[in-house]
């Protein structure tokens, strides 16, 4: 099988002469431009690190890398997305056939009681295991289970590929954390990150020689929480509700409309607050323009919290790729809840693909508890993990990501756990802020057409009419 590659496939022109423009541009004169082209010229770029060693790192930020993650595992997918500031495009595992991905044999790392033959036979083992998975992935497919419901027997070692462009400032925290961070845990990250921090120093040498100094920081908190309430944790909880609304702005339709009304006109706070209690019509259509408007900032200024309870691991990248939010995702080594999984309704309404699917996670689980007893660290168990088990998030959004959280994700084209997911937020959302989100949902629902032209699921009328009765 091939190995785990990421590649930097194109960058930003001259890296070091432009970040040089950009350390020149506040203390020296002269336009943009002369400077820019002065700069381009200069082959001394020593004044780059004098700059970043101050504190500037913002120059850094105006390099871009392409990157391509190649056959790495959908492990080291989930770490890389989880940096927001980034832009990622995955192959998808709705639509695309995963047959014959493969998966990505990890370095198992033994305890040391575990004999040379025994390591030999439970890395043989491992194959074995992965492959009856991909074996059960073939069969319920072929026997018409959609793969967006197939692939929740795929394995977290199943091979992911994918496109990441970041700055250069982002990408030193990625590498600094896969190196020297969380991400350290797992050799195969490790590995990606050395593999990463080699290229940039050849492209961009001066931040990357002195990574350390840039973009050190403690990324220790996970761990560190399982540490500390390990004996308290109780694996076997499992959460009634689907989503809990944990925090949110309060009296948050009163405060959009004030901020309105103090930015745009410049009266009193204290004026603002009269008109809004004593003339509901401006009140109301202060709301429904702001909610219509392109640019509303208003809305960016009231956010509410979330605990989104038993998502699977393939729920969670469809959420996690909404970049505007601060998501809070537990290590998942230890917090994925292996005797938790989901069953779609198509495996549920036909009995012998429920047996096949059921007796996969059953044997697969025993396989777990296997390797559970031989291995020296629980990271390597993450490998064991499939995508149809549940583990427990907790995320804020601001009201206009929301908006546009719930015009994808409540649409029926949206894959059908996370659009539940979504339809539950905008519920609650609705019984705290109704002057805000009863307008709110796909995009037939909010501009009365349908934007997915031929893939329309042709039912505008039934979905309007159930997200309207949220």
């Amino acid at each position: 099988m091939r190995n785990s590659k990421a590649i930097i496939a194109g960058h930003t022109s001259k890296p070091s002469n432009f970040c040089l423009a950009a350390a020149r541009i506040s203390t020296t004169k002269g336009s943009a431009l002369e400077i820019y082209n002065e700069s381009m010229e200069k082959e001394d770029t020593s004044l780059i690190e004098k700059v970043l060693d101050m504190g500037h790192h913002s120059v850094s930020e105006h390099i871009y890398f392409n990157i391509i993650f190649d056959n790495v595992s959908v492990i080291v997918e989930q770490f890389i997305i989880e940096f927001r500031l980034a832009s990622f495009t995955v192959k998808s595992r709705r639509y695309v056939d995963y047959k014959k991905m493969g998966f990505v044999e990890p370095e198992l790392r033994f305890r040391d009681d575990v004999s040379e033959g025994e390591r030999a036979d439970l890395t043989k083992l491992y194959i074995e295991v992965m492959e009856s998975l991909f074996s059960s992935y073939t069969e319920l497919t072929d026997n018409g289970v959609p793969r967006e419901d197939a692939r929740f027997v795929l394995p977290y070692c199943f091979r992911s590929n994918f496109y990441c462009t970041v700055n250069a400032r982002e990408l030193m925290k990625i590498i600094y954390s896969a190196c020297y961070g969380r991400g350290s845990l797992y050799p195969e990250i490790k590995n990606i990150g050395n593999m990463l921090l080699d290229q940039a120093k050849k492209i961009f040498k001066e931040p990357f020689s002195i990574l350390d100094k840039i973009a050190g920081f403690k990324d220790n908190l996970p761990s560190l929480m399982s540490d500390i309430l390990g004996s308290e944790a109780d694996d076997n909880y499992l959460p009634e509700k689907k989503v809990e609304l944990l925090s949110g702005t309060e009296k948050a339709s009163n405060k959009m409309v004030l901020s309105q009304l103090t930015a745009h006109t410049g009266i009193s706070t204290a004026k603002a607050e009269q008109i809004m209690e004593n003339d509901q019509g401006i009140y109301n259509r202060i709301i429904s323009e702001t909610i219509n408007d392109g640019r509303s900032r208003a809305l960016e200024n009231i956010s509410f919290g979330f605990r989104i309870n038993r998502i699977t691991l393939a729920g969670l990248t469809h959420l996690v790729r909404h970049r505007i939010q601060s998501i809070i995702i537990p290590d998942l080594s230890r917090r994925v809840r292996f005797n938790d999984f989901i069953m779609p309704e198509t495996i549920t309404k036909n009995n012998d693909l429920k047996k096949i699917y059921i007796k996969s996670y059953e044997k697969h689980i025993e396989s777990y508890n296997l390797f559970r007893e031989k291995l020296k660290f629980k990271e390597d168990l993450f490998y064991f993990a499939l995508a149809g088990m549940r583990v427990d998030i907790v995320t804020s959004m601001n009201a206009r990501e929301l908006f546009h959280f719930f015009r994808l994700r409540t649409c029926m084209r949206a894959q059908w756990e996370i659009r539940d997911y979504a339809c539950e937020m905008l519920s609650l959302l609705r019984s705290k802020e109704p002057d805000i989100f009863k307008k709110v949902g796909p995009g037939c629902f909010m501009d009365g057409v349908c934007p997915e032209g031929k893939f329309s699921c042709k039912k505008m009328n039934e979905v309007r009419d159930f997200i309207s009765k949220l």
